[in-house]
């Protein structure tokens, strides 16, 4: 004789392992996303730093071209500082 399930008769222990499943996935995804999200924000402040000093170094002044160098020189560090913490939480 066969029997009827119900759609609630679910084996608990395997839907747990496949939630958890799913959110190891979604998990590594993120983190994936994260860091090429950080990969682009570093890469972006480096093209604008880049072309900054290339304005300065355009105007031919030695004291706007070394005011330059040293903004770029304390934002990449800021940079660099977040970045390295952003990418520690991500791990």
């Amino acid at each position: 004789m066969a029997t009827i399930t119900s759609p609630f008769d679910v084996d608990i222990e395997t839907a747990t392992e496949r939630v958890r499943e799913l959110n190891d996935k979604v998990l590594t995804a993120a983190k994936q996303t994260g860091n090429m999200s950080l990969d682009a924000y570093v890469q972006t402040v480096q093209t604008v730093l880049d072309f900054g000093q290339k304005v300065a170094d355009s105007t031919k002044v030695e004291q706007i071209s070394e005011l330059a160098k040293s903004q770029a020189s304390i934002i990449n560090e800021v940079t660099n500082a977040y970045t390295q913490a952003a990418r520690e939480l991500l791990k």
